[in-house]
C-alpha cells in the first residue's frame, strides 16, 4: 500500500535491496550481505522537506529515505514505512509497532533511556523562524514574545526554555505545517526549527530566518540524527558500520549536497561562527546573510 499524507499510520510499498550496490547481482553474494532475508517496518513523520515528505507518487522521498535505500543496498534488508505523527514515534517503537525510526531525529539522552541509536550520520542548523520585518534576529529580542515548537521534537524544550528564559509564552503544535502558517500572526511570533524545513516552508511566505551558531547553544540541541532501534537491539552496530562506510566513500556527503546544498552549507557555516561568551565577536556583519537559494530575509542570531 502506497503511503499517504492523510493517514497517521499509513505505509509505504516494501522496498527491497537492489544487487547494483554489489559488485555482481548473484543471489549467492545476496546472501551473504549482514540482514539479508530481514524485513524491518520504519516508523517516519512525512513532514520534513529535506528528510522525509511524500512525493506526488505517494512515495517518500528525501535524505533519510536515500539513506535508507542505500542501507538496504549494503546491509541486505527489506523495508516498509509507517507514516505517523513525530511524537508518535518512540512509542510506536517502543510497543513494538515498528522495528525502528528513520526521521531528522535527534539522538538525546532522554530518549536514549528508552531506545538505542546508531551513531549520528546528520547535524542540523537551528534557526528562529518570524513575520517578515519581525526585526527578530537576535535571542535577547524574544523577550515577551511567543515561541512555537513541533510535539516531541527537540525544539520543543528549546522553544520553553527560551519562553522561561525570555519572559514569553511556549507554544506547542502537533506538527509544523500548520504552526508555521501563523507565524508572523497574533497567534503565533516565532517558530524554533531547523534550517532545511525554514528554506522550504520559510521561504515562500517571506518569513525571517535566523541562524543559532552552536556555540549559543546548549549542547544538548546540537545532537545529531541517528536511526532509533529498540532498546538492547543486535542491530546498531551493523548499521554504524555501513554508517562509517558511507561517510569515508563519500556517499553521505552526496546525499547533503543533493538534498540540501548551497542554502545548508551557508547556514552551516553561519552556525559554526565562534562566539566568545556567547556572543557575535566584533566586526561581523549580521544582515547580510542572503544565500542565492533562498529569497527570504535571512540573518545569524546572537545571544543575549
Amino acid at each position: 500500500m502506497a503511503a499517504s499524507s492523510e493517514s497517521g499510520t499509513s505505509s509505504q510499498a516494501t522496498e527491497s535491496a537492489p544487487s547494483s550496490s554489489q559488485a555482481s547481482g548473484e543471489e549467492s553474494q545476496s546472501a551473504e550481505l549482514p540482514l539479508s532475508g530481514e524485513h524491518f517496518v520504519i516508523a517516519t513523520e512525512a513532514e520534513c522537506p529535506g528528510f522525509e515528505t511524500i512525493d506526488e507518487n505517494g512515495i517518500i522521498v528525501g535524505f533519510d529515505a536515500d539513506l535508507m535505500k542505500e542501507l538496504s543496498n549494503r546491509l541486505g534488508f527489506t523495508y516498509e514505512y509507517s507514516d505517523m505523527a513525530f511524537d508518535g514515534l518512540v512509542g510506536s517503537l517502543t510497543s513494538g509497532r515498528c522495528d525502528m525510526i528513520c526521521s531528522a531525529m535527534s539522538a538525546t539522552e532522554e530518549r536514549e533511556e528508552v531506545v538505542d541509536f546508531t551513531n549520528g550520520y546528520f547535524s542540523e542548523v537551528i534557526c528562529l523562524v518570524s513575520g517578515k520585518d519581525s526585526g527578530i534576529l537576535s535571542l535577547d529580542q524574544l523577550e515577551g514574545k511567543s515561541l512555537g515548537a513541533s510535539a516531541g521534537t527537540m525544539f520543543q524544550p528549546l522553544a520553553e526554555s527560551l519562553a522561561e528564559k525570555y519572559n514569553g509564552k511556549a507554544q506547542i503544535y502537533d506538527g509544523s505545517v500548520g504552526a508555521i502558517s501563523i507565524v508572523g500572526t497574533s497567534q503565533l511570533d516565532v517558530m524554533v526549527e531547523n534550517s532545511t524545513y525554514a528554506e522550504n516552508y520559510a521561504e515562500p511566505r517571506d518569513l525571517t530566518v535566523a541562524i543559532l551558531p552552536y556555540d549559543v547553544l546548549d549542547p544538548v540541541y546540537c545532537t545529531p540524527y541517528a536511526i532509533a532501534f529498540p532498546d538492547g537491539s543486535e542491530y546498531p552496530p551493523i548499521f554504524n558500520e555501513a554508517l562509517a562506510e558511507m561517510q569515508e566513500d563519500g556517499t553521505i556527503d552526496q546525499l547533503v549536497e543533493k538534498w540540501m546544498g548551497s542554502y545548508f552549507k551557508e547556514c552551516l557555516e553561519i552556525a559554526n561562527t565562534e562566539c566568545p561568551d556567547g556572543k557575535y565577536p566584533e566586526g561581523i556583519d549580521l544582515t547580510t546573510f542572503s544565500p542565492k537559494s533562498y529569497s527570504g530575509t535571512s540573518a545569524a542570531a546572537t545571544a543575549a
